[in-house]
Parts: structure tokens; C-alpha cells; sequence
């Protein structure tokens, strides 16, 4: 079953071109690698990166490679508290598409 998963980010004043272009490349690089599709949006100062992943496998596959892209642009955004750090995330079975 597919997986959806929408990630929050809130890039600091002045950077939110930069965060944009990383997330779109590194978007590219998930594509190829895990099949996934993915969308970036903005909304205000934030963005927000929605993907659809065919298994529950492949999110965990994904993980360890997008926490390693997180930690190079961890700079470029604000941290929305000490417990979430710098995402909100929340993920779940795509139940209709």
C-alpha cells in the first residue's frame, strides 16, 4: 500500500530560495532512487513537501538518505521547537488516490 507523507519546513529570513533549490534537487534525486513522487509547495514563509512513496519499504529506504540531506541544510532553517526540531512531519496510508 502507497504511503503519503507531508514535511513542513520554515526556512529562515532570506533563504527561502536557497532551501527551495535544495529540496527540488534532492526531490529529483528521490524520484529516480525510490520511485516516489514528490511535489514542493509554498505557503507563506513556509514549504511544504508532499510525497507518495509505493511502500511503507521505500519510506524507510528514503529515510536515512533525506535525514542526511536534512543535516546540510539545517542551517537554512528555523527550528520550530526543541522537541520537533527543524521538520513537522506526519506520514499515513494513502487510502484513495
Amino acid at each position: 500500500m502507497k504511503v503519503l507523507s507531508v514535511i513542513r519546513f520554515k526556512p529562515k529570513a532570506g533563504r527561502i530560495e536557497e532551501v527551495i533549490d535544495e529540496l527540488k534537487a534532492h526531490n529529483e534525486k528521490c524520484r529516480k532512487k525510490f520511485g516516489q513522487q514528490r511535489f514542493l509547495s509554498q505557503m507563506d514563509d513556509e514549504l511544504y513537501l508532499v510525497k507518495i512513496s509505493p511502500s511503507i519499504e521505500e519510506i524507510r529506504d528514503d529515510q536515512d538518505i533525506s535525514l542526511t540531506h536534512l543535516d546540510t541544510i539545517r542551517h537554512l532553517l528555523e527550528e520550530w521547537s526543541i522537541d520537533e526540531g527543524h521538520t513537522r512531519a506526519t506520514s499515513g496510508m494513502l487510502i484513495d488516490e
